[in-house]
């Protein structure tokens, strides 16, 4: 590119900073969760990933477009992982996450339409174009969408699950993934979305992959043989597809339990029902953010309705084993259970 073509280049960037002019000539209609989004880009590099992240998802019905998602990408000189700070904030309709200097997402809600801009760098790498990135996105976007995201991870045996709820540290991740050796599917890890189908709950499982800090490989030591790095800031992940259900969890489940997490206890493993009352706010404690009142009557449908199954305070020591033995006997004593309104 010569000087004079680069001044009109830097020009037209001036005069569009949320490259809503530029051309997005690749579109594709994605199922997602039931949902019909529709993504248009100006990188191969960008649909074909989201087309293949999203395929599990594509024999669940679904009906016309309900959101519009407009990424672009383009080559920034020293832009590449590892992935910045995600900071995000939100004005009525508007909500908008940016990914450092190099990249943002800004989601209108009334207008039912995202557009989001990457650099190169961060989009060729599959471990954050995933999360954070898409997984951002379409947290913001979710309850447009009709659907109550909550912090959590899920096990399942057949299409029943149960809800794995704790505060940071405690062995969610761990100890549901070891449930696999136990014969359950780890179904779901950062986050699951409540979803009231006519008055049923039924329960989606997020896309993103397991992620697990390094010192984890002392209780999993495969996971430096199986997981892909993922740096965030100053922070190590591995993330991990292999061994679990995650990469083909396209189908809803009902939860029949709720199990929240406290590791590092001393003595004998402990569980111990929830009332209704303290179930209720531990949900609502677990919502990733609180999201506009217009979602309000939503949000609370459908905590709600999660709030009727049984729930359980599991107390244990370091081993996240011992907690996945008690996930997976409370699957199996509650897997009959029906849940509604």
């Amino acid at each position: 590119m010569n000087v004079s073509s680069a001044c009109v280049e830097a020009g037209r960037r001036r005069q569009d900073p949320l490259r809503r002019l530029m051309p997005t000539p690749l579109a594709a209609n994605l199922s997602l969760m039931a949902r019909t989004i529709r993504l248009e880009t100006n990188s191969p590099a960008i649909l074909e990933p989201t087309r293949d992240l999203l395929h599990r998802y594509s024999n669940a019905s679904h009906g016309p477009q309900e959101f519009l998602w407009r990424i672009v990408s383009e080559s920034v000189a020293h832009a590449g992982p590892p992935w910045p700070e995600v900071s995000a904030f939100s004005c009525e309709d508007l909500r908008f996450a940016s990914f450092g200097q190099h990249g943002f997402l800004a989601v209108d809600l009334a207008a039912r339409e995202a557009v989001g801009w990457l650099p190169e760098g961060l989009a060729a790498d599959p471990a954050g174009f995933v999360s954070p990135f898409l997984n951002t996105l379409f947290v913001l976007t979710a309850g447009a969408l009709r659907l109550t995201p909550l912090s959590a991870a899920c096990v399942t045996v057949g299409r029943k699950g149960v809800v794995v709820l704790g505060k940071p540290n405690n062995g969610k991740t761990t100890s549901s993934y070891l449930t696999a050796r136990l014969g359950l599917e780890f179904y779901s890890d950062g986050a699951v979305f409540l979803d009231l189908d006519d008055g049923r709950l039924r329960l989606w499982g997020d896309f993103s992959p397991a992620s697990f800090r390094p010192e984890t490989a002392r209780f999993l030591p495969s996971l430096f043989s199986v997981g892909r790095e993922f740096r965030y800031r100053d922070m190590t992940f591995l993330y991990v597809d292999g061994g679990t259900s995650i990469p083909s969890n396209g189908y809803p489940i009902v939860p029949v339990a709720c199990v929240f997490l406290e590791r590092g206890v001393q003595g004998t493993p402990r569980l111990t029902p929830l009332d209704r009352v303290r179930f209720s706010q531990e949900l609502e404690d677990n919502l990733p953010f609180r999201d506009d009142e217009r979602f309000e009557n939503q949000t609370s449908a459908a905590l709600s309705a999660l709030s009727h199954v049984p729930a359980y305070h599991l107390t244990y020591g370091p081993d996240p084993g011992v907690a996945a033995t008690f996930l997976r006997n409370i699957l199996m004593i509650h897997k009959t259970l029906e849940v509604g309104l």
